[in-house]
């Protein structure tokens, strides 16, 4: 159980630790056909890139997966470190080929609710709508939720 302490009035609750059922359900998507789309929102300094980077660690077990970052060039020559010759940076979403992940990060470009509306999460609402067509993850860091009515409103 995890133990949260929501609001002035300390009130306490307790949730359901599914970590591990959830991880356990991402081992299951090592296939090509697999297809789905995460958001991981919490404040700044949480861990959001962390949690996305296990997320991938476990979907890129599947050995012709590539995982694709946009407009974030910093990350590639790190992790093709562990995974050799499969990740790539792009600005231009069709050249991402079936079955791949796409990786966001609010923190690395800048992206805020100020800038909603700017080629990025335009980007990120196009993504979204290639996850069914083109067998694509896509997993998205943010610090708002905000962010997810403009994303849901463009997908």
């Amino acid at each position: 159980m995890i133990n949260v302490v929501k609001g002035s009035y300390k009130k306490k609750r307790e949730y359901p630790d599914v970590t591990e059922s959830f991880f356990e359900y991402l081992r299951k998507q090592n296939q090509k056909q697999s297809t789905g789309s995460i958001i991981i929102i919490a404040q700044k300094r949480w861990g959001k890139t962390l949690v996305g980077m296990a997320i991938v660690a476990i979907l890129m077990t599947f050995p012709e997966r590539q995982l694709w970052f946009v407009d974030c060039p910093q990350l590639v020559d790190i992790l093709n470190k562990q995974f050799p010759n499969r990740v790539f940076n792009t600005s231009d979403l069709s050249q991402i080929p079936n079955g791949a992940i796409i990786f966001f990060d609010e923190t690395l470009v800048s992206l805020s609710g100020k800038r909603a509306l700017t080629k990025y999460s335009r980007k990120f609402g196009e993504a979204l709508a290639y996850t069914s067509h083109k067998q694509i993850f896509v997993i998205g860091c943010g610090q708002s939720d905000g962010m997810i009515k403009d994303f849901r409103d463009k997908a």
